[in-house]
């Protein structure tokens, strides 16, 4: 789920292209023409306060979270990434709201820039359903642009038989 995507076109900006594995360099995605197709999440410029959300169906505890800025082709700010909140927690984030679960990170006043890609550690493992990417601030009405997002939890979701190793209850 997102606040918003750009240009309404969710084949080639939907939230699900931020949590879908893919991580390419710039060259590979120029050479692919991925780029010029879109293939990562991006919401739509005018939203005030971005988001793009997971929902683990289950709660997980979540303890870092790894954000990739996309290429930037256009000489924008399309690529940057700033003003980020991780927010982890058992509330669904709908549009028009800011997320009311518990802050696991901030990038405040800091900039992932385009290409690039920054690691977020919670204070501590926090236990959620939802894990929230949300920019607090979009002055510039650039929107907020993910290639991938990564999020990591201290307990293994699975032993080495393929079974929950922790309680997993929807």
């Amino acid at each position: 789920m997102s606040s918003s995507i750009r240009d309404g076109n969710e084949y080639l900006y939907g939230p699900q292209h931020a949590f879908d594995g893919v991580l390419m360099t710039h060259s590979d995605m120029l050479n692919q023409g991925w780029l010029l197709q879109g293939f990562y999440f991006q919401s739509g410029q005018e939203d005030p306060h971005p988001w793009v959300q997971v929902d683990y169906g289950c709660e997980v505890m979540i303890n870092m979270v790894l954000l990739t800025a996309v290429y930037n082709t256009d000489n924008s700010n399309t690529g940057t990434i700033r003003n980020i909140k991780i927010h982890v927690g058992n509330i669904v984030t709908v549009t028009g709201q800011l997320s009311n679960n518990t802050i696991c990170a901030e990038l405040d006043g800091g900039v992932i820039e385009p290409n690039s890609f920054k690691v977020l550690t919670c204070h501590q493992a926090i236990p959620g359903r939802y894990v929230v990417i949300q920019m607090h601030s979009n002055n510039g009405r650039t929107g907020m642009a993910l290639q991938e997002v990564m999020v990591f939890t201290p307990i293994p979701l699975f032993n080495e038989a393929g079974m929950p190793s922790q309680k997993l209850d929807p």
